[in-house]
């Protein structure tokens, strides 16, 4: 394996692998076989990967995309009198008198995953050909598509968790305010998945869309499906991060 160093602009030997593609995980994990027993890669399979790679005698290029889920976690806490978050029927007239103006902090927290920037370009070099490799990386990219079509598609069909603008969690579902299937369709395609959030002044924005890529949200104008390609490919944020999605 070789992997592209940034900062010393030249071609950097890891020396020899094993690959393994986690189909269910859509994962793609190196271990080295010298040195140190640990992984030398894990990445995020894209469902577009199998369209950016190239093929030269026994070498894959590959490139990372950088945006590899972390997790973040947010903390919420609230207040809650006793009395109003426990089975009281079976407590006495003393008990209940005891609890009745006692209060608990109530601890919430939500794990939101936020993005990596940075990408990495990799080459394999197969000592044989590496069509076993490419026939299964193209397999996994292929389910995955299907797969995230489908998870994005089932957004705009049922109700969906409101976040706040700064994606704190709320206590509110909202459902997609357009009942347009070939709509549905097509911003799934495209990368979009369907998440209200409430703006700065509280307002909700019901019928709200983001890429799982790049990031590019809209809101207010998606009822037809005339301009979801050209539209995307002019946010700021598909143009920093060349969203595959648009550009192809």
């Amino acid at each position: 394996m070789y992997k592209f160093n940034d900062e010393k602009k030249r071609w950097v030997k890891k020396g020899p692998i094993v690959i393994f593609i986690l189909s269910k995980q859509f994962r793609l994990v190196t271990y080295n076989l010298y040195g140190q027993q640990t992984p030398s890669l894990n990445i995020k399979i894209w469902e577009f990967m199998s369209k950016y790679y190239r093929i030269n005698n026994n070498m894959i290029l590959l490139n990372s995309f950088g945006r590899n889920f972390k997790n973040k976690v947010f903390i919420n806490t609230s207040v809650a009198y006793l009395k109003d978050i426990i089975d009281t029927t079976r407590l006495s007239e003393k008990e209940l008198n005891l609890i009745q103006n006692e209060k608990v902090n109530i601890c919430n927290s939500t794990v939101l995953p936020y993005p990596e920037e940075d990408a990495s370009k990799i080459i394999f070099s197969f000592k044989e050909t590496g069509a076993r490799f490419k026939a299964a990386f193209d397999k996994v990219c292929n389910d995955l598509f299907v797969y995230n079509c489908q998870k994005r598609y089932s957004t705009f069909c049922s109700e969906q968790p409101v976040f706040t603008y700064q994606e704190h969690p709320t206590d509110k579902l909202c459902k997609y305010p357009y009942m347009n299937n070939e709509l549905f369709v097509a911003l799934a395609k495209c990368g979009f998945e369907y998440k209200p959030i409430e703006d700065e002044t509280g307002k909700l924005l019901n019928d709200r869309v983001v890429c799982n890529f790049c990031g590019a949200t809209y809101a207010g104008w998606f009822i037809n499906c005339d301009y979801i390609l050209t539209v995307h490919r002019q946010h700021r944020n598909a143009i920093a991060y060349k969203c595959p999605f648009v550009y192809q």
